[in-house]
């Protein structure tokens, strides 16, 4: 058994505690998956009725191979945020089609012939260039 798995405590986070961290919390969830793990390992063992023998080395194991897995799915997560979002670029079908026949509008009000409202997608244009204006100067 690793240090890591045997240093985790998945209570080390009251409820009381106002100052959990993102970190923590996380850090909590592992434990507790650990530990969940480790509990139903041994509740499936004793249902099935098998041979005890070593259920505390498959627990360790089993424990250590979540949390592998977490430390890669972590991992994986991080290298994504590190590889920039492709500058995305338009067909001109907002000034092609006038009636924006071509363009999602699943959400804003249609006339009879199932086109969309006009104004309706503007105004979806206009806060759309508002909101996305407001994440470049982040």
């Amino acid at each position: 058994m690793s240090s890591r798995a045997s240093q985790l405590d998945p209570f080390a986070c009251s409820i009381q505690d106002n100052t959990t961290t993102r970190r923590n919390f996380l850090k909590q969830i592992r434990g507790t998956a650990a530990v969940t793990l480790a509990s139903t390992a041994v509740t499936s063992a004793s249902s099935a009725k098998a041979d005890p023998g070593p259920v505390s080395d498959v627990d360790r194991d089993d424990i250590e191979r979540v949390l592998d897995s977490y430390e890669n799915r972590v991992q994986a997560a991080r290298a994504e945020t590190k590889i920039p979002v492709p500058r995305q670029i338009t067909n001109a079908d907002e000034r092609r089609y006038p009636n924006f026949i071509g363009n999602f509008s699943k959400g804003l009000p249609h006339n009879s012939l199932g086109e969309v409202d006009r104004n309706a997608y503007l105004s979806l244009l206009r806060h759309c260039a508002r909101v996305g204006g407001m994440r470049s100067k982040r």
